[in-house]
């Protein structure tokens, strides 16, 4: 019974201990849920994408090559800054829903209820569609930064290798 007892509460211990430490123990980076584990980060941007790879294959000088770099880290950034702001942006933005509103000591309105869930998933689908046509903006913006540091030899290959794929 004591040894059942102290392997519960060691377990207990390194639990509360990972969490503590945002989780960094699993491979997790301070601030992110379980959902963007270690491998979320390595996944995005232009890392593992096709036009990555067909960057690789373009025979790019060192000047162009910085010019990328540069480039990725700027968008790095800047979609960190974004990030932030859509965190600082959530607890002021409305979408909490206060129950007080609904509820009397004898009544629960549950139809004014239903109309206040109802228009903040509009609200929120609305602001995810904002996001959308962001994101797809920055990156034809991203890419056509891309193709303007490219020679127009190098184009021409980039076109062969993406019909090849």
């Amino acid at each position: 019974m004591k040894k059942m007892i102290i392997v519960t509460m060691a377990t207990l211990g390194i639990t509360a201990g990972l969490f503590a430490n945002g989780m960094n123990g699993m491979g997790m980076h301070q601030g992110q849920g379980m959902h963007q584990g270690q491998g979320m980060h390595k996944r995005g941007g232009m890392h593992k994408n096709r036009s990555f790879a067909i960057l690789k294959q373009l025979d790019l000088t060192s000047e162009q090559q910085s010019k990328l770099k540069d480039l990725r880290q700027i968008k790095k950034a800047q979609m960190q800054a974004q990030r932030q702001e859509r965190r600082a942006n959530r607890a002021k933005n409305g979408m909490q829903i206060d129950m007080s509103a609904f509820m009397s000591t004898d009544k629960f309105d549950k139809e004014a209820y239903k109309k206040a869930l109802e228009q903040k998933a509009q609200k929120r689908q609305a602001s995810m569609q904002e996001r959308k046509k962001t994101m797809f903006d920055k990156k034809a913006d991203f890419m056509e930064k891309v193709f303007n540091i490219l020679t127009p030899e190098q184009r021409t290959k980039w076109i062969e290798l993406s019909k090849q794929k």
